[in-house]
């Protein structure tokens, strides 16, 4: 028999071994089983770089803040809502992603939200930012500068 017929029914037989014995007998694939690797993946991703940005720099009081986060997230299912609560002296900010069933695009994105807390009295204020990530800074509200002119005794 010649060389190319004899490779030829050996793979032909190794095929049918892999077919009739379930699979992943032989070559390691399956081709009766999906995997979800080439297909869309669901579920929220992760922060690549984030940042957070409270302006002004310098609040006085009674001043309303702006809150700002943002940056690029793992995948399309970028961070989408913020809330944010204000406990004695902590800024509490809540930010989430879409629903983990929602099917996301796998390029990195990015993303930003911007919500605005106050006028706030004057303070030395923890910002906590929670849930899809992490961050904390501080602010400090100061109160009004009362300008007195310099008086000179002469």
């Amino acid at each position: 028999m010649k060389q190319w017929l004899r490779f030829a029914l050996i793979g032909c037989c190794l095929i049918c071994v892999n077919l009739i014995g379930g699979g992943n007998v032989v070559f390691g694939y399956d081709p009766w089983t999906t995997s979800n690797t080439t297909g869309p993946l669901t579920g929220a991703g992760a922060p690549v770089e984030t940042t957070l940005f409270v302006s002004p720099a310098l609040p006085k009081a009674n001043d309303p803040l702006q809150i700002a986060i943002g940056g690029i997230w793992s995948d399309g299912c970028v961070p989408n809502q913020l809330s944010y609560a204000i406990v004695d002296e902590v800024i509490s900010v809540n930010v989430t992603t879409p629903d983990a069933e929602m099917v996301c695009g796998q390029a990195e994105s990015r993303w930003s939200l911007t919500t605005t807390v106050g006028p706030l009295p004057q303070a030395h204020y923890y910002v906590n930012i929670h849930g899809a990530i992490t961050l904390s800074t501080t602010v400090t509200v100061a109160g009004h500068v009362v300008y007195l002119p310099a008086v000179n005794g002469r």
